[in-house]
């Protein structure tokens, strides 16, 4: 015997309230499954922000899992110098600065003994050619080493915090609502999206 079978469909702003909560609960990750590999979006402005403080060309790492070894980091191939200091007070500031730049490339890199994405898996990389002869310049150029992987580690924390930041944004209820609207999608009663090429 047939039997036929009437599906109703509603798009989210014609679903109960409860039927709404069950859509976002089974879509939870509709804007945050793809994140990882395409943050697009984002990118431009976590770049921008780590260039602006004096790090250039950053490549950034990151791990939002919440394990082990989970975090942000970057690495690059310059730093500016007068940027990354400019708001730092350091007695022959910018004879140190003139120095690192004449005989030393700074730069940031991967930690080979780690093989994590936190802030410790990157470090300061330079090759100042100490003197046995200046100890002095030695350790103020030592001082300002320490001064940049100081600023490293906090915009590493600050990366970490607007990832974070930005994850949790993709999987909020707001979020989440927009692009099931704006996509017009329809839904069953359990909730399900019907595609309508399925």
């Amino acid at each position: 015997m047939t039997r036929t079978k009437t599906l109703v469909l509603r798009q989210f702003e014609e679903c109960s309230k409860e039927l709404q909560e069950k859509i976002l609960d089974k879509h939870r990750d509709i804007d945050s499954e793809f994140w990882g590999s395409n943050m697009d979006e984002f990118s431009d402005l976590y770049i921008r922000t780590l260039e602006e403080q004096g790090f250039m060309n950053p490549k950034i790492r990151y791990d939002l899992s919440c394990g082990q070894g989970s975090g942000a980091s970057f690495t690059c191939n310059s730093i500016d110098l007068d940027a990354l200091l400019k708001n730092v007070e350091i007695p022959h500031k910018q004879a140190l600065i003139n120095i690192l730049k004449e005989y030393c490339e700074v730069k940031i890199e991967e930690n080979a003994s780690w093989s994590y994405m936190h802030k410790h898996s990157c470090l300061v990389s330079f090759n100042y050619p100490s003197s046995k002869d200046l100890p002095l310049l030695d350790r103020a150029v030592d001082k300002v080493i320490d001064i940049i992987e100081e600023k490293r580690l906090q915009a590493c924390d600050t990366l970490y915090e607007q990832l974070e930041n930005d994850y949790e944004y993709l999987e909020s209820d707001e979020c989440i609502k927009e692009t099931l609207i704006a996509n017009e999608y329809y839904f069953d009663e359990e909730g399900n999206i019907d595609y309508p090429n399925d």
